[in-house]
Order: C-alpha cells, then sequence, then structure tokens
C-alpha cells in the first residue's frame, strides 16, 4: 500500500487510519500535511464569498490545487491555481 501522495509505501494500519479518517491513503507525514492545509482552507473561506468558495471547491473537486484568499504580496485573489498561474477574481451578488 502507498501513500497517494507521496508514493511511500505505508503500514496497513496506517492505511486503514488514513482511509477512514482523510478518505483516501495517505502516510503520517501527509496526514499531518492535510490537516495542516485543511486549517488552513477553513480560514481562508472565513474571509471568501460563498461563490467564490464553491467555485474553489469545485475546482478541487476537479482535482486543481486551487487555494482561496492568495496573496501576491500586492493584493489578495479569491481563488488561485498557481501550478497553471490562474487567478480568478469572483464577484459576488452584489455586482
Amino acid at each position: 500500500m502507498a501513500c497517494s501522495e507521496c508514493k511511500e509505501q505505508i503500514p496497513k494500519k496506517v492505511f486503514e487510519y488514513s482511509i477512514k479518517y482523510y478518505g483516501r491513503a495517505l502516510c503520517l507525514d501527509c496526514q499531518e500535511d492535510y490537516a495542516y492545509k485543511e486549517k488552513s482552507y477553513q480560514k481562508q473561506k472565513e474571509k471568501s464569498t460563498p461563490e467564490a468558495i464553491k467555485l474553489c471547491e469545485a475546482l478541487i473537486k476537479m482535482g486543481f490545487n486551487a487555494e482561496l484568499e492568495k496573496s501576491d504580496g500586492y493584493k489578495h485573489i479569491d481563488i488561485a491555481i498557481p501550478k497553471f498561474k490562474v487567478n480568478i477574481e469572483v464577484d459576488g451578488m452584489q455586482h
């Protein structure tokens, strides 16, 4: 059994735990990274509009590494996909 992120071999008990709590095979290091990213994502959601959250979650489900409220050092971007150098600004219902 291998970690779905880093491809390292993982023990059966770690595999079973990660499937139960994360929905996929993750080694201990990747479980920590995943938990940190999830906590960070929850904080970012507090600053985002419902429209931006919905779009970002759809992009993540499609397999993109989308990030909410990404800062480029000058301004905050609603959604960023750094790998593809794509920044998305989402206008809410007020627009």
